[in-house]
């Protein structure tokens, strides 16, 4: 059975189907997802790369030179949406539910067309995935994410071709830039689309996630006697700040892709924020009952010109890392110490290591070291891609080097390190918790459980809370009321919030009241657009309490600012 090639032998040369000629077997044989190409009216299978195979269970050879509908679950559905394909060049997506499966899963497809270098449909090429339940969702991104990155693979072999034209057919040098610039605008628009759906799914992932985690904060700050409401409080916080991680992975990696990220540098202690990071990934170690062995005592103060969020993100990635790919019961070794001018932290753990060949390849996007079919571990390989590049950001390295399969491995980040002479500039990682100073407050948000969740804990640390459904409600109450501070959701019936906060200031009173944006939407655009409209700051669901206290025991200094303008 052809479904794989063994370990540590070249994959075979890619072998179309008899009689068929394969526009895009050299690609397909490469992804790592299922994928199948057809052709002529019938759409007979003129490809299949090795994923494909895996996923049905049937050789290459018993695939090859027969329609689609007869090798693909659901395939006579797909029949009118190749067609339409064909007919129109437009990729599309659809889903079908499994009625033979009964925990309720569906087969996910993606169809784009095989494109000539004259962009004329010759094909059509289909990826196949099988899904449950919430995993639609990041099924969803990966499926966006291998569109453009199959789009950006054939815009750039058709760039190619045409170079050479431009070499050898000066005269036709005009039509040749024209197609180049074409393809240039395709792809910038397609790169658009991928960062609008991006944030766009995270948005639509916030706004449940918002309530969710405030209603765990409530009952942590309730308090109960029952171990098992404990439990399941703990249990909900993890997965849903699992969650919340994953959005924040995939917006940040788009945004360094981008170049979109800045650092909020300042000169800080890498020992605290390694402490920090430790603290933030506990229960995940404790969940996996490693043993954990850190050495903080370096010989020099590690003092480094850092953004401390993006220090402890950087570290706290590392060891969920380390956590994840160590069986239960292993030991995971945390040090810092100055070496040769850097601040050096070493994350070491021994668990399942790392293959030789893959040392090059684990920091690359969406590469995983386990690619078994249970995948124990989840997740879609984003945290080491996302590590080395906020390293490199603030001039520094990150490393890999382990001795195999089972060997464990040892991560090793370094940071130009500040001289002693700099102590005194150096500023706290991170606040102790704040006791929060009672204020006026009013929520606005078309949300029930939003409005709900945030209310109990607002109202349980000590502040008065006033509620409002819609934009122009909140307009009325904050007019009639003058709160101290008026927490506003952006996407409000009736009225936005932006136009909220614009009436607000044009009206009595109006210049007096904190506007807090509350929005599932956290690009650095969000946040731009929100002041514009009058807010005082931009607040990204889901909002941590001691966060939001920390900000309302400030509300001062928005006042103040506004005062001087």
């Amino acid at each position: 059975m052809d479904i794989e090639p063994r370990p540590g032998k070249p994959a075979p040369a890619p072998v179309p189907a008899p009689g068929l000629k394969s526009h895009a077997a050299p690609i397909i044989e490469r992804a790592p997802l299922p994928l199948v190409e057809v052709q002529g009216g019938t759409h007979i299978v003129s490809y299949v790369n090795s994923a494909y195979c895996a996923l049905l269970g049937k050789p290459r050879a018993e695939l090859l030179g027969r329609p689609f509908a007869d090798i693909c679950p659901g395939g006579n559905d797909c029949v009118p949406i190749l067609d339409q394909v064909y007919q129109t060049g437009e990729a599309v997506t659809l889903s079908r539910a499994d009625p033979d499966d009964p925990n309720s899963s569906c087969w996910l497809y993606a169809m784009w067309p095989a494109l000539d270098t004259s962009e004329c449909p010759v094909g059509v090429i289909i990826q196949l995935a099988k899904a449950a339940n919430f995993h639609k969702s990041v099924t969803a991104v990966n499926e966006a994410l291998l569109i453009a990155g199959l789009r950006q693979h054939e815009l750039t072999e058709a760039a190619e071709k045409l170079s050479v034209q431009l070499r050898t057919e000066i005269a036709e040098r005009s039509q040749v830039e024209t197609a180049l610039r074409e393809s240039t605008e395709r792809l910038a628009s397609a790169d658009r689309q991928k960062d609008e759906f991006l944030a766009m799914l995270a948005h639509e992932l916030r706004n449940p996630l918002a309530p969710i985690k405030t209603a765990a904060q409530v009952i942590q700050k309730v308090g109960t006697l029952d171990p098992i409401v404990g439990r399941a409080r703990d249990m909900i916080e993890r997965q849903t700040d699992r969650l919340i991680k994953l959005v924040d992975d995939l917006l940040d990696v788009s945004r360094i892709i981008q170049g979109k990220v800045s650092l909020q540098k300042v000169h800080m202690d890498l020992a605290k924020a390694v402490t920090h990071a430790l603290e933030s990934c506990d229960p995940l170690i404790k969940s996996r009952k490693h043993q954990l062995v850190v050495d903080l005592r370096g010989d020099a103060p590690l003092h480094i010109d850092a953004d401390p969020l993006r220090v402890e993100q950087i570290i706290g990635n590392l060891l969920i890392n380390a956590a994840k790919y160590t069986p239960p019961h292993g030991t995971i070794h945390v040090s810092a110490s100055y070496e040769k001018g850097m601040a050096v932290v070493r994350v070491r753990d021994n668990g399942i290591g790392i293959e030789p060949h893959m040392l090059s390849r684990i920091f690359n996007l969406f590469t995983q070291v386990e690619k078994s079919l249970e995948r124990t571990q989840g997740g879609l390989g984003l945290g080491l891609k996302l590590a080395r590049d906020l390293v490199a950001l603030h001039g520094g390295t990150l490393e890999v080097t382990s001795d195999g399969i089972n060997r464990g491995s040892e991560f090793i980040v370094k940071f130009p390190a500040l001289s002693a002479a700099d102590s005194s500039l150096m500023v706290a990682v991170k606040d102790d918790q704040v006791v929060p100073t009672r204020r006026r407050l009013l929520i606005v948000d078309d949300s029930d459980d939003i409005r709900e969740s945030m209310s109990l804990m607002l109202t349980m640390t000590g502040h008065s809370v006033d509620l409002a459904s819609d934009g122009e409600q909140g307009v009325e109450k904050v007019l009639q009321t003058h709160p101290d501070v008026a927490l506003i959701d952006i996407g409000l019936p009736k009225i936005d919030g932006y136009e909220v906060a614009r009436r607000i200031r044009r009206g009595p009173g109006g210049q007096g009241i904190v506007l807090l944006a509350l929005s599932g939407y956290g690009q650095a655009e969000d946040k731009r657009k929100a002041l514009d409209a009058g807010f005082d700051a931009h607040l990204t669901k889901p909002i941590d309490a001691d966060d939001l206290n920390k900000l309302l025991n400030e509300i001062d200094k928005f006042q103040r600012t506004r005062t001087l303008a």
